[in-house]
């Protein structure tokens, strides 16, 4: 199969986990180079901000910053593979928006 771009953006919902890169299809994978995923802090406060993988219910922290300014981004510095069909790759905030919900983009390849 030949390589396909997938992306995702939207926001997040404060401290609980939006799913940002859904889990691959059977006998595919997943490839999120790094800085492949990025949060924009939209809001008017400092917010923490976690990149973790849910495989099957089980959480694994993979990144998180505290105190991320208004105006700032996030770059998720590692690269990331999904290679399961129940993996998939969420992020949160520390807390619901002050004003405006920070925005995420998640740019990856499947193969």
């Amino acid at each position: 199969m030949a390589d396909l771009p997938i992306g995702n953006e939207g926001l997040l919902t404060g401290a609980t986990a939006v799913t940002i890169l859904v889990a691959p299809g059977a006998a595919t994978q997943r490839i999120l180079p790094k800085g492949g995923a990025s949060v924009h802090n939209t809001d008017t406060v400092n917010h923490s901000i976690t990149f973790q993988k849910n495989k099957g219910a089980v959480i694994t922290e993979i990144f998180k910053v505290t105190g991320v300014e208004p105006g700032s981004t996030v770059l998720l510095p590692a690269v990331v593979t999904l290679d399961a069909t129940n993996e998939s790759l969420e992020a949160k905030s520390d807390a619901a928006a002050t004003t405006t919900e920070p925005k995420f983009q998640v740019s990856a390849m499947e193969t």
